[in-house]
């Protein structure tokens, strides 16, 4: 870790762009498996094109999506939809940090409000 984030100063990265984690068998029996829940990349821009990228594991319960997304709330719920498929709908998603920089400063208080949403 403290290579990369060396590495990442040097090239002048906000470290805040880079998640570290480890897997599940190191810690308790209660884990980011346990709950489901993890990041994953979904597409990645290279050569001025979008290109998807995702996971195929044996386990086909964790497959990936793959591509580009957007968030779209359907009768009181939230769905990810292909950004492609968005038409006039509008998009729950938006850029908060880009190539390291603040695009967008949130409260706490605005994101417990955000929570809210149905």
């Amino acid at each position: 870790m403290r290579d990369i984030l060396f590495a990442m100063k040097n090239n002048k990265w906000a470290a805040s762009n880079i998640v570290f984690g480890m897997g599940g068998g190191i810690h308790s029996s209660v884990n980011r498996d346990t709950q489901r829940n993890a990041f994953k990349s979904s597409a990645q821009y290279r050569n001025n094109e979008w290109v998807d990228i995702y996971k195929k594991p044996l386990d086909t319960t964790k497959t990936s999506k793959k591509g580009r997304f957007s968030l779209i709330n359907e009768k009181g719920t939230f769905v990810t939809i292909s950004i492609n498929e968005l038409g006039d709908r509008k998009d729950y998603l938006e850029t908060v940090f880009k190539d390291g920089e603040l695009k967008r400063f949130v409260e706490f208080d605005e994101v417990k409000e955000l929570a809210k949403l149905k």
